[in-house]
């Protein structure tokens, strides 16, 4: 019996010793980092999730594979169309103009480097429906987010999925470059505003703000990205 004791008594202390050995072996430690950096990520992957509107949630269901790489380029395009707004090449209207057309362009072309074209496209409408739903809850009070503004940016997206196509393997640098190019040649789109931004109806005229402001539906409208602002007259004023 007292063998037997001292037999178990040994098995357990070399199993201990085993165990205690692995636990702190330098394979061990590594998986247990790899482990612990995968919880983190996950935890602050469903954090994220919990935050998206509605729209965004679902397009992420359905996209759970390339949602996080789509979540990071996202954030990289919004950054860079920040940096854009300074820019000489274009015409710093960040409501509506080059500016705007080039962040939505720009996000498109960088997504179809990593995800397909319709997930990108999907994203993008997930995007148009979170800025509806925000304007039905007077939650931006001073939004730029109307029919018209969800037109232009639906139609840009579209562009930077083309443009981003055609300069797949070409890095971010050339890719803005191209986005440009197209901007300057009419390749996207803007919404009708004179030189000191003041909206225009299709027949040139100057929208009073009470026509369009918290209007979904109002007479802006849209013109190509090569659109030459006209001066404020005398004539386009008072046809108001």
């Amino acid at each position: 019996m007292e063998k037997h004791n001292s037999q178990k008594q040994s098995l357990q202390s070399k199993v201990k010793a085993s165990v205690s050995k692995f636990v702190k072996s330098e394979s061990f430690q590594k998986k247990a980092n790899l482990t612990k950096s995968m919880l983190e990520k996950l935890r602050d992957f469903v954090a994220r999730f919990k935050e998206l509107p509605y729209p965004e949630k679902m397009w992420t269901l359905n996209h759970l594979f390339i949602a996080k790489k789509a979540w990071e380029i996202s954030t990289a395009a919004k950054d860079k169309a920040k940096q854009m707004a300074e820019d000489a090449d274009l015409d710093k209207d960040t409501n509506g103009g080059q500016v705007s057309a080039f962040r939505h362009a720009f996000l498109m072309a960088m997504l179809v480097k990593e995800i397909s074209p319709q997930a990108a496209l999907k994203l993008g409408k997930a995007y148009e429906k979170t800025n509806r739903i925000f304007y039905r809850k007077n939650e931006q009070d001073n939004t730029p987010h109307d029919r018209t503004a969800e037109e232009m940016n639906m139609k840009n997206n579209e562009a930077g999925v083309r443009i981003g196509l055609k300069n797949i393997h070409k890095n971010e640098q050339e890719i803005i470059l191209a986005l440009k190019k197209a901007i300057h040649a009419g390749e996207l789109w803007i919404i009708k505003k004179t030189k000191n931004n003041n909206f225009l109806d299709w027949e040139g005229n100057i929208i009073p703000k009470e026509n369009y402001h918290k209007k979904w539906y109002n007479p802006k409208c849209l013109v190509p990205s090569d659109f030459h602002r006209p001066e404020e007259t005398k004539t386009n004023q008072n046809n108001n």
